[in-house]
């Protein structure tokens, strides 16, 4: 009974469409969620490149693995390839830290830090955030600014906005079964966003967000009042 309750559920995958304010679509991003019993696996996949009349302007790579269990971050491993630099960064919970190895050193952490891989709801509690790319740590505010919101195509339906303020203001949209819609980052007058345009959860509406929607320098949501 034991072994039937540990049993591995399907995976769960999210595909990202990367959007650049001024360049346009700019790359792909996956979350490949497995979940048996209280244990959860996300592996992520990051394709970034950047061009501009034929030339490429920024590059980016990176392959990650998250594992927790229950609420708690347990391992990380990150490997990341930016114009060329290699950024290595490893985690795993000890005691009552989690301890992270990163080029420029060593740092323990909270045993609640999350990375800033918004997968679900709750890596979006409150917490010491913990930067995919480089390991580093901040201490975010978070703020949930809206429930409600207008499509383009008319529809409304109850999408959660959060907002989170580290180095740069990072947003990220849920649905109503906390998966997350949209999310992304404005950062020196520029925004990124991702824009989940496959999920292999059918029960996820995702005609909010059909590419042919989306406008060329917004979200594609226009937000209600509170």
């Amino acid at each position: 009974m034991a072994a039937a309750d540990s049993a591995p559920d399907e995976p769960q995958v999210l595909e990202y469409r990367i959007r650049h304010a001024l360049y346009g679509d700019i790359g792909t991003y996956f979350n490949i969620i497995e979940k048996a019993g209280d244990k959860v696996d996300v592996r992520s996949s990051l394709r970034i490149d950047v061009k501009f009349l034929g030339l490429s302007l920024y590059n980016e790579e990176a392959e990650r693995r998250e594992s927790w269990v229950g609420d708690r971050l347990v391992l990380f491993r990150s490997v990341t390839h930016k114009n060329g630099q290699r950024i290595e960064v490893n985690g795993e919970a000890r005691n009552n830290s989690f301890v992270i190895n990163a080029p420029w050193g060593t740092a323990e952490a909270p045993p609640d830090v999350k990375p800033s891989n918004p997968w679900s709801a709750k890596v979006l509690e409150p917490a010491t955030v913990m930067s995919t790319t480089t390991g580093r740590l901040f201490q975010p505010r978070v703020r949930i600014t809206a429930e409600e919101l207008t499509l383009l195509d008319g529809q409304r339906r109850k999408l959660r906005q959060y907002e989170i303020f580290t180095d740069k203001r990072e947003f990220v949209y849920l649905d109503d079964r906390n998966v997350p819609v949209i999310f992304g980052t404005d950062k020196d007058g520029s925004r990124v966003e991702f824009v989940l345009v496959r999920a292999s959860d059918k029960d996820t509406a995702l005609s909010a967000i059909r590419t042919d929607k989306l406008p060329p320098r917004t979200t594609g949501i226009q937000a209600t009042a509170d």
